[in-house]
């Protein structure tokens, strides 16, 4: 399963049909997870300080070759679409417009024919209809990812992309807040696994897609129950 499925998994598999956040949050963090997924593959990185003030911080393909993903594909062309570009603009690119709502719907099908989630209501947005229950149960992921910010386990890379991107989209609080586990140790300890590993190539990527989220949900803060 892709870090993008999960991400809507956990957001929309909840037995109140309703999910944690709002389009405006769901979408950048369902595209930052198909570019992050493709830096732990070693497909992109970005080019380094180093280069200079207007050269920096963008993104270098790597390897073009297809995945065999059709999601990840869709991405990688986007990319070789237009090279050389910064990852805020294409997040944005990605998650918004019609490009938006095809990968949402992709994600959405993906996941409905493989019984992981409902179908949405369409309706509303990410709104689970009665007319059809998941086969799969969102708790797995859940409970990863209350091993990882509990300190009870040391996560893998796909595992702090995912924490990393729930915390950028706002999400990670809503799932996880709990007795014993306040709002401020929650962000403190997601901070510190995104932190963590700085000597991996593809750590600056990873941190550059959290920041594009993040702003990314600060421009359109749409509440859960308008999308």
């Amino acid at each position: 399963m892709l870090i993008a499925e999960e991400i809507l998994v956990i957001c929309l598999n909840d037995s109140s049909g309703k999910r944690p956040i709002g389009r405006g949050q769901l979408m950048p963090a369902l595209a930052g997870a198909l570019v992050a997924e493709l830096a732990l593959l070693g497909r992109i990185t970005l080019t380094p300080d180093s280069v200079g003030l207007f050269r920096r911080r963008r993104i270098v393909l790597h390897d073009a070759t297809l995945t065999g993903d059709a999601l990840l594909d869709q991405a990688l062309t986007t990319i070789a679409e237009k090279p050389d570009q910064k990852i805020n603009g294409l997040i944005h690119a990605m998650s918004t417009g019609r490009a938006g709502s095809r990968l949402y719907r992709q994600l959405v099908d993906r996941l409905v024919a493989a019984g992981a989630i409902a179908e949405p209501d369409p309706k509303a947005f990410g709104r689970t209809s009665s007319r059809r229950s998941p086969t799969a149960s969102p708790e797995p992921i859940r409970r990863k990812l209350q091993r990882a910010v509990s300190d009870r386990d040391t996560p893998d890379w796909r595992t702090l992309v995912l924490i990393t991107l729930l915390h950028a989209s706002g999400a990670l609080l809503h799932l996880l807040v709990q007795p014993g586990l306040d709002r401020r140790s929650l962000n403190r300890r997601a901070r510190d696994l995104l932190n963590a590993g700085t000597h991996r190539l593809h750590v600056p990527l990873v941190r550059r897609v959290h920041t594009a989220v993040s702003r990314a949900v600060t421009r359109t803060q749409i509440p859960a129950d308008e999308a």
